[in-house]
């Protein structure tokens, strides 16, 4: 099935709302701030470092997650 340019962008927008959701999430989690505060964070980093927040989000949950061998681990620190 092939979706229209408004279905793919919309497909899009929810796949970065889930990322923000679960970095959210580890910044709660880790710095024991409520939701409002994690997204706050989030958006400060992206600010700072002139990043899309889903991107910011995405470097987040990579930096969490166990690096394979092929990969570098990431060095962004929160």
């Amino acid at each position: 099935m092939t979706l229209t340019p408004s279905e793919r962008n919309f497909e899009r927008a929810l796949d970065s709302r889930a990322v923000i959701d679960q970095a959210k999430g580890v910044l709660m989690a880790v710095h024991g701030v409520d939701a409002d505060g994690a997204f706050a964070m989030l958006v400060e980093t992206s600010r700072r470092s002139n990043t899309k927040v889903r991107v910011v989000a995405e470097e987040l949950l990579a930096s969490v997650r166990t690096p394979r061998d092929d990969e570098a681990p990431r060095t962004r620190r929160w």
